[in-house]
């Protein structure tokens, strides 16, 4: 199964449409009706989407991620992203990651429910 993502507000909506580009269902918070949105409805609608949500913001999101485990709800993934390991600013490279991460998740050698960091 190829794996759908949200991408977190930090995450520039080239990245989606890149991604959408190549072949993967990826849609972009900034631009749209969740733009704003705090971190638990960002993540309650990755979640309902089925969609693994890609965030740079590890420390609330992991907790928020926590919460929900706690409340019984099952999260289809989340991706954390480093800047040291992809800056944001590096739009090329982190559309290359998620790409292969894909890849990764498609051919079940990554399980991205629990969490998992990007790798170049």
């Amino acid at each position: 199964m190829k794996p759908a993502f949200l991408l977190d507000e930090h995450v520039s909506p080239w990245v989606a449409r890149a991604l959408r580009k190549a072949g993967l269902d990826a849609r972009a918070v900034a631009g749209s009706s969740l733009a704003g949105s705090d971190d638990r409805t960002i993540l309650r609608a990755a979640t309902k989407e089925s969609r693994i949500l890609v965030t740079y913001d590890l420390r609330d999101m992991s907790l928020h991620a926590a919460d929900f485990s706690r409340e019984g709800v099952e999260i289809p993934g989340l991706v954390f992203v480093d800047r040291r390991t992809v800056p944001s600013s590096d739009l090329v490279g982190l559309v290359r990651a998620i790409l292969k991460l894909a890849r990764e998740i498609e051919g079940g050698r990554v399980e991205p429910a629990g969490g998992v960091f990007l790798r170049r």
